[in-house]
This record gives structure tokens, C-alpha cells and sequence, in this order.
């Protein structure tokens, strides 16, 4: 659990998450990254210069597209694996949900009285899928998982099968020493 730090008082529980970072993943991660870069960055300056029909305008916009939508996703996840930290913080009312990266992030908050569900993740998509899903340049394996509001939320990503269940019995302490929801499902 040396990714993981908790610190808990009388009114809240604040669980710390660093990303999981393996250092050859990360490197071929940048290589991808760069070269990604340099090839859309061509692309550009070949559009710039080239005379284009409307039909070839229309066909490198779209590329464009993709390749921006690509090079924001995998720059995303290089910084969070770099610097990010889900930080979870449950207090009386709500568990309030950030993921930050380089202390900086959106806290979410999720009021008890519209949380139902609550339980350790348990992936149902089938093993061929998990698989397929399951890389370095995607945030995938959440720990645990509530609905709110007709939406399912997930947090706690790419821990252990121990820290999971770890994580899950500070959790119940603390809602046992606190104020429990009625929908905290123990026996996940």
C-alpha cells in the first residue's frame, strides 16, 4: 500500500491513490506520444502548404480530428501517470471524489441520500473484454462502484485485490464510527 496513504479524524476519511506508474510502459508511452506528435504535426504543415480540393480538406479536417482527440487522451494519461492521485474523501454527508493531477482537479461530491449500491467492483463484461480493456494508456480496474442518480460512479482505479479489500474495511469502520448509509452493501 506504499501508493496509498489514509488519514482519518472524527468527521472524515481521506484515502489517497497514486497512480500506478511502470517506468517501461511510461517510456514506450512517451516514444508513442512523441512520434504520434510529430506525424499529426506533418500532416499540418503538409495541409498548410498543399493546394487541397474540398473533398481532401474534408478528409484531413477528419483526420485532424481523430488525431487531436488521441494526442489529448494519451497526453492526459502520461501526466496521470506521471503526477495524478484520485484523492477520496467520505465525511457525514457525501463522498467527494478528485482526481488530480498536478494538484489539479474537479472534486465531484455525491450525497449519501441519492447513493445506492455501494460495493466492491465486480467486473461482469466477460474475461475476452477485460482484457482487451485492460492497458497501460487506459484508466481501467476500478475498486468500487455506487449508482447515483441513475449513474454509475467508479473510483478507487487499479488497485490490488488485498489494498481493495483493505480500503473497503476502513470504509465500513468508518461509517460503523460515523453515520452509516443504508445502502453500504457488506457483503461485497
Amino acid at each position: 500500500m506504499e501508493r496509498i496513504s489514509v488519514e482519518q479524524n472524527q468527521s472524515e476519511l481521506i484515502i489517497s491513490i497514486k497512480a500506478y506508474i511502470d517506468e517501461q510502459k511510461q517510456n514506450l508511452l512517451k516514444w508513442w506520444l512523441i512520434l504520434f506528435s510529430i506525424c499529426g504535426l506533418i500532416v499540418i504543415g503538409y495541409a498548410i502548404f498543399a493546394g487541397f480540393s474540398k473533398q481532401e480538406w474534408i478528409f484531413v479536417g477528419i483526420y485532424l480530428a481523430f488525431w487531436l482527440y488521441f494526442e489529448y487522451k494519451m497526453w492526459f494519461i502520461f501526466q496521470w501517470r506521471n503526477y495524478g492521485v484520485e484523492q477520496i474523501k467520505i465525511d457525514h454527508e457525501a463522498i467527494h471524489i478528485t482526481k488530480l493531477v498536478k494538484d489539479r482537479g474537479i472534486p465531484q461530491s455525491y450525497y449519501f441520500e441519492h447513493v445506492k449500491n455501494f460495493s466492491l467492483f465486480k467486473d461482469e463484461t466477460g474475461k475476452v473484454f477485460t482484457k482487451l480493456s485492460d492497458s497501460y494508456w487506459q484508466l481501467t480496474n476500478p475498486a468500487f462502484v455506487f449508482e447515483y442518480l441513475g449513474t454509475t460512479v467508479t473510483f478507487g482505479v487499479e488497485l490490488s485485490e488485498k489494498d481493495k479489500k483493505k480500503l473497503w474495511k476502513q470504509m465500513e469502520k468508518f461509517y460503523d464510527q460515523s453515520h452509516k448509509p443504508q445502502n453500504l452493501d457488506k457483503n461485497a
